[in-house]
């Protein structure tokens, strides 16, 4: 049998009276067996009738009902996610992907009137896919990316199993990045000469900076973003050593003196060559890409491609490239480099697959010098 009271707050002028009062307003409890055990927990309640209602109700069915928990969100999930992902540490960069997909998924998701995670089935997910505009590689990384935030929600108890998972892999296209010939390079300098021109005002400074980038590029390997937040203390003499902004690996690299030359006769932005240090890495990355490096025509990823035949430039064909010189710290290599030995001929026609191609690439990193 169960009794109902009345739990009287510290406020409440009839507290002295104890259970015996029931007049007030103060929340209701619960006191008794139910089911063959012992029950004392408050109702939630408030309405004394209400409450008499419930407990009769308990008694009826021998058992006490729990009530059961709101369903998560999208939103919800997706700010939880957020919110645990910048507890972890992550790159802002990587949490600036998460977000966009989170809008993407929240829009998508808003749009068909799916309020709740658990909503998103695996049907659901694959027309959420067919939304996308990216392909290929891009499109495989943004469902890595969705399977790890479905499988966050999974272990949060919000959904009983991962559909994302089920998703299959997009088909991905390797497309082979080659370098630069020598007169598309001989090209290349030649327009940041002109680029005086076109600009009367501040062209000088800018064609100094643009030769002085393009060199970069083409003798040290770099990624875009090290080489455009490059600080000028991490050039000593001809010795570039640097950390990388992605990895976060070591890059240690002797520069030829005309690279040296151009970066000293580079217009001084502070402490940094390419940078003043006051906008978002990102921003300033987006518009040497968008602006500077275009009117070129020049890709990024191709000015760092002929870093390989920088240091295979003199192996004879067919042949593997001597031992590199340096192995204190290692450059970054664009993984599609093999190709671009294979292209050039400093690699046999077979060599660059598999483990021959690797043993061949740990072999180039580390060293840039000569021209």
């Amino acid at each position: 049998m169960l009794t109902i009271y009345r739990r009287h707050t510290r406020a409440c002028p009839h507290r002295d009276q104890g259970r015996a009062y029931r007049r007030c307003k103060c929340p209701t409890w619960i006191d008794g067996f139910v089911g063959g055990r012992e029950v004392r927990q408050s109702l939630g309640l408030r309405d004394w009738q209400k409450a008499n209602e419930k407990a009769r109700e308990w008694e009826a069915q021998g058992k006490i009902e729990t009530e059961k928990p709101e369903p998560t969100t999208v939103k919800a999930a997706c700010n939880s996610f957020e919110s645990d992902a910048v507890a972890r540490g992550l790159r802002e960069p990587t949490l600036y992907k998460y977000r966009l997909l989170f809008r993407q998924l929240q829009d998508f998701a808003r749009d068909n009137g799916l309020l709740y995670i658990a909503d998103l089935d695996v049907d659901w997910l694959r027309r959420f896919r067919e939304s996308w505009r990216h392909s290929n590689l891009s499109a495989l990384k943004t469902l890595e990316r969705l399977r790890a935030f479905f499988r966050f929600c999974q272990d949060g108890g919000w959904i009983n199993q991962n559909p994302a998972q089920k998703l299959k892999n997009p088909r991905i296209i390797y497309a082979p990045t080659l370098p630069f010939t020598r007169d598309e390079m001989v090209k290349i300098l030649a327009a940041c000469d002109k680029y005086s021109k076109e600009y009367p005002k501040a062209g000088r400074a800018h064609a100094a900076r643009l030769r002085a980038l393009v060199l970069l590029l083409r003798y040290s390997g770099l990624r875009i973003r090290d080489a455009v937040t490059l600080e000028r203390s991490k050039l000593t003499g001809d010795k570039l050593m640097l950390y990388t902004a992605k990895t976060g690996t070591p890059v240690y690299c002797p520069l030829p003196p005309a690279v040296v030359q151009a970066l000293e006769a580079a217009p001084v932005c502070g402490q940094f060559f390419f940078w003043r240090g006051q906008s978002n890495p990102k921003s300033a990355v987006g518009d040497w890409q968008r602006t500077e490096i275009v009117r070129l025509g020049e890709g990024c990823g191709r000015a760092r491609s002929p870093f390989p035949r920088h240091l295979c430039g003199r192996a004879p064909a067919g042949r593997r490239p001597a031992r590199p010189r340096f192995r204190a710290a290692r450059p970054s290599v664009n993984p599609h480099h093999g190709e671009a030995l294979r292209a050039l001929g400093a690699l046999a026609p077979g060599a660059a697959r598999g483990r021959r191609a690797a043993n061949v690439g740990r072999r180039c990193e580390g060293y840039a010098g000569g021209t």
